[in-house]
This record gives C-alpha cells, sequence and structure tokens, in this order.
C-alpha cells in the first residue's frame, strides 16, 4: 500500500534547495513564489486526501456500515471584496475537498503555502457543484470554534520547512496522525448517530426513558453514564464556586459594609485572591493548556500546578511517541489522570506522585496498522488503603470509594472506541497505583 504522506515529504525533503534559491533570488517575480507556494500546498493536499481515503476504507473494512465518504478534489476562485485603494476586485485560489459524516464534516482548503481544516455540522456544507465560482458566501461557515488547525509552509531562512499550528515541524507520521484524529471524531459522531437511530428505530422514542428501556442494557447504562457525568460536574462546579469565590465576595461585602474600612490595597489583594481562584476553577474544569496544547501538555500542567498547590513533589516520564486520540477520548483520559491526582492529594498524605506514560509499538504483519499500547500509571508513596478484589474493574457501581466511581465511567465511554483497561492496587502504608491502558491501531 502506498504512503503518500512519506512519498510527499521525501520530494519536500529532496527540493528543499531549490525552494531556499527560489526564496534568495530577490528578482524573481512575487507571482512565480505565489505560484510556487500554490502547487506546494496543493500537493500536500492531495497526498493528504489519498492517506484519508485509505483510513477511511480501513475503517470501512473492519465497519461495514460506517457511512463516511470523500469528495473530489476541486480548485475554486474565491471573490474577495474591492480594494479601496486600486478600486478593483481581488480573487484567490483554494483547492478544496471534504470528508463527510451523516452529521458532520470536515473541510480541506489550500493555498499559498497553507493547508487549513476546518470541522462542519453537515447543515453548513459548501455547495460547490455548478456554482459561480465568484461565489464565496458557500465558505462563509469557516469561521471561529469550527477551525480545528492548520499546515504552514514557512521561510526559516535557510529555506521553507511545512509546521503545524504553534510552530512545530511537520513530518509524514505527525501529519497522518492528525487527519486520522480527525477523522476519528467524525467516527464518533457517526456512532452516537448510529446508537440513537437505532433506538429509535426500535423503541418508538427518543427520550432517555425510553433508551433507558431498550432491552440492550449495556446501552442504557452508557447513556445513564453520560447524563451523570454532566450532573456530576454540574453540582462539583457549584458547591466550588460556594466554597470558595462566592464564600470570598461574601466576606469583602460584609467588610465593605461594616465600619471598619478596609484599604485600598485590602480590598486588591481580595479581589486578586479571588481571581486567582476563578482562574484555577476556569483551568480545571475547562483545562486551556489540554485544548491548545494537548495531552502531554495538559497532564505536565496539572502536575506543575499541583506540585506548586501542594509540596508534594511531582515527576512525569514518557516513554515512546504517544498516539493522538479524538478530543472526546483525550479529555477522558485527563480526567482520569485528574481524578488520580486529586486523591493522592486529599486522602494519601504521599511525599511522591509520578506519572509514566509508556507507549509500546506493536508491528503489524498484515494491512492492519501497527498497535500502539498505552500505559498510564500515576503512583504515590502514600498511606494507602485496603481494596477489595472484587472491586478493580467490577463496574462503576462498586468503586464509588475516594470518587473512583467516576474514573470507572470514564473508562466504559473509552472502550466505546478502543480496547481499554483500568486497575487500581493499593494497600495500608504501601501507597497507591491507578493504570489504565488503550490499545490503538495505526494505518
Amino acid at each position: 500500500m502506498p504512503d503518500f504522506l512519506h512519498q510527499f515529504f521525501v520530494r519536500e525533503s529532496r527540493d528543499r534547495q531549490d525552494q531556499t534559491l527560489i526564496n534568495q533570488d530577490q528578482d524573481k517575480d512575487i507571482d512565480e513564489l505565489k505560484s510556487r507556494l500554490d502547487e506546494i500546498s496543493q500537493q500536500l493536499a492531495m497526498a493528504v486526501r489519498a492517506h484519508a481515503l485509505q483510513y477511511i476504507e480501513s475503517l470501512q473494512k473492519a465497519h461495514p456500515s460506517l457511512h463516511l465518504e470523500i469528495t473530489t478534489a476541486d480548485t475554486l476562485i474565491e471573490k474577495q471584496a474591492q480594494s479601496k485603494k486600486s478600486k478593483k476586485s481581488t480573487s484567490h485560489t483554494y483547492f478544496r475537498f471534504q470528508i463527510i459524516g451523516r452529521d458532520n464534516l470536515l473541510s480541506f482548503r489550500s493555498a499559498g503555502g497553507l493547508l487549513e481544516y476546518f470541522s462542519l455540522p453537515i447543515q453548513a456544507r459548501p455547495n460547490t457543484q455548478k456554482q459561480d465560482p465568484s461565489q464565496i458566501a458557500t465558505f462563509a461557515n469557516e469561521y471561529g470554534s469550527r477551525y480545528k488547525g492548520c499546515f504552514n509552509y514557512v521561510d526559516l531562512g535557510e529555506g521553507f520547512v511545512w509546521r503545524f499550528d504553534k510552530g512545530q515541524e511537520l513530518d509524514a507520521e505527525q501529519a497522518k496522525h492528525i487527519i486520522q484524529a480527525l477523522i476519528d471524531e467524525l467516527v464518533v459522531a457517526e456512532s452516537r448517530h448510529h446508537a440513537q437511530s437505532h433506538s429509535q428505530t426500535s423503541h418508538g422514542g427518543n427520550s432517555l426513558q425510553d433508551l433507558a428501556a431498550a432491552p440492550d442494557p449495556d446501552r442504557a447504562n452508557l447513556l445513564f453514564r453520560l447524563v451523570n457525568q454532566e450532573e456530576v460536574l454540574k453540582m462539583s462546579l457549584a458547591r466550588d464556586l460556594h466554597d470558595s469565590v462566592i464564600a470570598d465576595l461574601m466576606m469583602l461585602k460584609r467588610y465593605l459594609s461594616g465600619d471598619k474600612a478596609l484599604s485600598t490595597e485590602e480590598t486588591i489583594e481580595i479581589i486578586d485572591e479571588t481571581l486567582v481562584q476563578l482562574r484555577d476553577l476556569v483551568n480545571s474544569y475547562s483545562p486551556r493548556q489540554l485544548q491548545e496544547w494537548g495531552l502531554r501538555v495538559g497532564l505536565q500542567d496539572l502536575l506543575d500546578r499541583l506540585g506548586r498547590r501542594t509540596g508534594i513533589a511531582t515527576s512525569m516520564i514518557i516513554k515512546g511517541e504517544m498516539p493522538l486520540f479524538p478530543e472526546s477520548v483525550t479529555l477522558h483520559i485527563f480526567r482520569i489522570v485528574q481524578e488520580a491526582l486529586n486523591n493522592a492529594e486529599k486522602h494519601a498524605r504521599a511525599a511522591h506522585i509520578d506519572l509514566e506514560i509508556k507507549v509500546d509499538r506493536e508491528t503489524a504483519t498484515n494491512q492492519d496498522g501497527d498497535l500502539d499500547r498505552v500505559l498510564i500509571t500515576v503512583e504515590d508513596d502514600g498511606e494507602g488503603f485496603e481494596l477489595e478484589q472484587d472491586r478493580v474493574g467490577s463496574g462503576a457501581d462498586s468503586l464509588h470509594h475516594f470518587g473512583m466511581g467516576g474514573m470507572q465511567e470514564r473508562v466504559e465511554l473509552i472502550k466505546c472506541f478502543y480496547p481499554c483497561h483500568f486497575a487500581i492496587e493499593s494497600s495500608i502504608k504501601q501507597g497507591t497505583r491507578v493504570t489504565l491502558q488503550i490499545q490503538k491501531r495505526r494505518v
């Protein structure tokens, strides 16, 4: 099976000297350079599309009912507003294709050394068939939160290099992982659609009560876990706001309305403390580092914050190359580690907490793709506790001790996408170890 992205980056590396010469020749026409950048970004887009097609075919081979399609690639001229200086209309050419599921689609566009990708609801699908190429309105829905990222061809002075999002250099393997993770997100949405359609068709309704009454207890349990996690999160947020921010604001109100007036410095100090608490809460419930930089940086930020807050010594070791997961799975992994760290902080009286992520890759002997085994371990040297043998891995209802029920529920949700195993080991005075193992196959 041809490796289109690998072939592209081999050619790109070989041609880098030519790109340097183009860049250094000041007499070169700017249109020629622009044409070269359009050409190289279109070549990458074609390689991405070819790899995406291979990956989709492999998924559909394993899951014949999976509904994903990829459009042909089109070059479209999009007319822009009239320039006040030149009083002339300008236009830009984009090379485009889409990957389409039932409810959502991925839209890719390339031009001028840039390949951008967006996630859109299916209702916002651009209609490019037999349209006037000057009509740009059909693409006005690519904005804001729908933007997922980009690959950017940048000049480093010694030639152009492909980078992605935050400036990291891009290679074939990274490009594959990013594209596959984007497609995995469509598969997640497709799975939800299939489950909902099946439940509504089979049982004549779409309420939670109807779904819970379905003869498939696993599906009903999964739905209740999802709802339960949302309710637990709301209650936890309300409790944290009440115990910290609201309490501080009420105290400030009493001071300001009392006989003894606060100085400006004292008022600012209370407000600063409240702002710190708010920022910590926002980061805890919607981790910015995880959203912007990914799982590795998000977990390191968790450890750093815990160390600064408690004085507990922490360490993080990563062995091997971490695969990319869909956003929903990444969040579940993050929350499981976060809960394990919270338990160690609140109950263990630990001096050290260690987080280790080990990735072992098993080379495929067929066309199924290599298998990544990701083992995540959170271990502390604290007090430990007696753990009944039948508690570990036996379901959410038996693991509510120390808030571990939520961890097990997230494990069950991860199992919707990948084989997964969760375990807790602990004994009195011997510390606690929490392990999460996930298997993810590469293409």
